[in-house]
């Protein structure tokens, strides 16, 4: 990258544009930054693809599978009409988040582990919606560690 932002900065590249493609991220993301430098001069002029306001919507932190294959649920119960967890909470160590149903009938919220999390998390964005069927390696939310 320092090797193509001093040959467009010296001159001596006119034009071209830069990609980024990550194709296993989730959604799948085409980055595009063209540039111009039509006198030479190091007066550089960027576009930036729209893919770009994509980005803005990355979730921020570490993902979060849960403990095993079964179904994810944000409420306790499905009469309650508020979720356990909202994005942008801040768990303490040992609060609930979601309720994880292994088998019929085995359900429980598993708390925050105090071990990993001493000082809690904030959860930055829910993947996983209530009532899905979740496997050990689904990601079903993100969130920052405090």
């Amino acid at each position: 990258m320092e090797s193509i932002s001093e040959k467009v900065a010296s001159g001596r590249v006119r034009k071209g544009t830069l990609e980024l493609l990550l194709p296993d991220a989730d959604p799948p993301l085409e980055y595009r930054a063209t540039f111009e430098n039509p006198t030479g001069n190091g007066s550089i002029r960027t576009s930036l693809s729209p893919d770009l306001e994509r980005l803005v919507d990355l979730p921020k932190g570490d993902p979060v599978m849960p403990p095993g294959d079964g179904k994810f649920y944000r409420k306790y119960r499905p009469d309650n009409p508020d979720p356990i967890a909202k994005e942008g909470d801040i768990i303490e160590p040992n609060g609930d988040i979601y309720v994880f149903e292994e088998g019929k009938g085995q359900a429980w919220p598993p708390p925050l582990d105090p071990v990993e999390n001493p000082n809690g998390i904030r959860i930055t964005k829910f993947k996983a919606v209530d009532g899905q069927d979740v496997t050990a390696d689904t990601v079903i939310f993100y969130a920052e560690r405090l």
